[in-house]
C-alpha cells in the first residue's frame, strides 16, 4: 500500500512539477478516496443521534432491569435497522490507509524518489524553506529569529485545527464524557508536538488533512440525510394522570 501511494505521489509531483503542491493534491485526492467511508460515518453518526433519546427512554422505563434494556435497545436497532458497531468499520478501514499514507511521507526517498532525485526537489513551498527540516531543528540551528518563528506555524496550525475539528465532530461532548475524554482532550497536543518533530513536509500533509478534514464535516451534516423517521418520545406523565385518564376511559364504556 506504502508503495501504490508513492506512485501516485510520484505522479502528481509529475504533472504539478512542486512537492509542496504536491502534497497538497496528493492530500486531497486521499480525501475523495476515503469519501464513501466518511459519508457512511456520518450516515452513522447520525442516526446514532436520532436514537439516543429513545435509549435514554429505555434506561428510564428498566432502570434496574438491564437485560430488559438490552432487549428492548436490541429490538430498538432491529426496528431502524441500526448496527452500533457500523461507525467503527470505517475507522478500522482508514486506519491502515493513514499509517500508509504517513510512511510514505516520512520517507518520500523510498516510496517516492530515488535518493539522487530527492536531492534535486525543491524544498521549499509558501513560508517553508525546507519541506525536509522539522520544525525543532530549524529551531535548533536559527536561534530565535524569523527563521525559527516561521517553523513554528506549521505546528500552531496542526494543533489548532485538531483543536476545532474536535470541537466540530458530533458527538464529541460525549466522547469526552467517557473513558477517552483524557486522550481527546490530550490529542491536539500531541499532533503539535509530532508536527515539532517531524518534517515540515509530513506537517504540511496533516495540516492539509486536517483543514480538509473540518470542510469536509461541515458539507456532509449539510448534505448527508439519513432517511428515517425517528418517533418522537411521548413524554412521561405522572402515576395520578395516568390513572385520571384510564378510570375516564372505563366510566366512559360503562
Amino acid at each position: 500500500m506504502n508503495q501504490m501511494f508513492g506512485t501516485i505521489l510520484r505522479g502528481i509531483y509529475d504533472l504539478v512539477g512542486n512537492y509542496g503542491l504536491s502534497i497538497v493534491v496528493f492530500t486531497l485526492i486521499t480525501k475523495i478516496i476515503l469519501l464513501p467511508l466518511s459519508i457512511k460515518q456520518t450516515k452513522t453518526t447520525k442516526l446514532t443521534q436520532a436514537l439516543q433519546p429513545k435509549i435514554e427512554e429505555l434506561k428510564r422505563k428498566y432502570p434496574h432491569d438491564q437485560e430488559k434494556q438490552n432487549e428492548e435497545t436490541m429490538k430498538l436497532y432491529q426496528k431502524y435497522n441500526f448496527n452500533p458497531l457500523g461507525g467503527c468499520l470505517p475507522i478500522l478501514i482508514q486506519f491502515p490507509i493513514i499509517i500508509a499514507l504517513f510512511g510514505v511521507m516520512r520517507e518520500p526517498t523510498r516510496y517516492v524518489f530515488t535518493a539522487e532525485e530527492f536531492a534535486t526537489v525543491d524544498q521549499t513551498f509558501l513560508w517553508i524553506e525546507n519541506l525536509t527540516a522539522p520544525a525543532i531543528d530549524v529551531i535548533k540551528a536559527e536561534g530565535f529569529g524569523m527563521a525559527s518563528i516561521m517553523a513554528c506555524v506549521l505546528p500552531l496550525i496542526n494543533f489548532g485545527a485538531t483543536l476545532i475539528q474536535q470541537k466540530m465532530t458530533p458527538g464529541q461532548e460525549n466522547q469526552q464524557a467517557g473513558g477517552m475524554g483524557a486522550f481527546m482532550k490530550f490529542m491536539p497536543f500531541l499532533i503539535g508536538y509530532t508536527a515539532f518533530t517531524f518534517s515540515q513536509g509530513l506537517s504540511l500533509y496533516w495540516a492539509c488533512s486536517t483543514i480538509m478534514g473540518m470542510l469536509q464535516t461541515v458539507l456532509l451534516n449539510k448534505i448527508v440525510n439519513v432517511e428515517i423517521k425517528v418517533e418522537e418520545t411521548p413524554k412521561r406523565e405522572s402515576l395520578v394522570s395516568h390513572k385520571a385518564k384510564t378510570d375516564d376511559r372505563r366510566g366512559g364504556r360503562r
